[in-house]
């Protein structure tokens, strides 16, 4: 069970989106995507504990998900 849902975790999944489409290259790194996506499912689950509303836990868990990618 715990590999299936390593296999379906929605912020890994985003990410593999994410960089299939714009950063091919880094798409195949594995162990850069689940350490990515663990940190943000922590990071929301950290927030929402911590009684951020749902908007704000996404917003902490994509600035951890796409730290990096994005230069303005």
């Amino acid at each position: 069970m715990d590999t299936l849902q390593k296999d379906l975790s929605y912020f890994n999944l985003r990410l593999q989106e994410f960089l299939q489409t714009s950063f091919p290259e880094k798409a195949w790194d594995t162990k850069f995507i689940e350490q990515r996506s663990q940190r943000s499912a922590n990071a929301y689950e950290a927030a929402f504990m911590a009684g951020n509303s749902v908007g704000q836990c996404e917003e902490i868990a994509n600035y951890i998900l796409f730290e990096g990618f994005f230069h303005f």
